[in-house]
């Protein structure tokens, strides 16, 4: 587990679909602690806005689009910096 305390943190690529949506659900209910990327800004409001109240200290996004060769870095500089990195 990474350095900071909680859940183990993940990563869900396409986590702003339909199915993506419901894996972060769970995760976050279990206890983890989730980035996801999304393609824009909006997309990362809707899921604080979406969130719970109790889950969103557990939860980043990282706008970026995958064609991007810049989007792996800017999500992995998310998860250290919010959470000391990826499990």
């Amino acid at each position: 587990m990474t350095l900071s305390s909680g859940g183990p943190v993940v990563v869900v690529g396409g986590g702003a679909g339909f199915v993506g949506r419901a894996v972060v659900g769970v995760l976050l209910a279990g206890g983890a602690r989730v980035v996801v990327p999304v393609r824009r800004e909006a997309d990362a409001e809707r899921f604080y806005l979406e969130a719970s109240p109790e889950t969103v200290p557990r939860l980043r996004t990282a706008v970026g689009a995958f064609g991007d060769p810049a989007t792996p870095g800017r999500i992995t500089a998310v998860a250290r910096r919010e959470f000391g990195g990826v499990d």
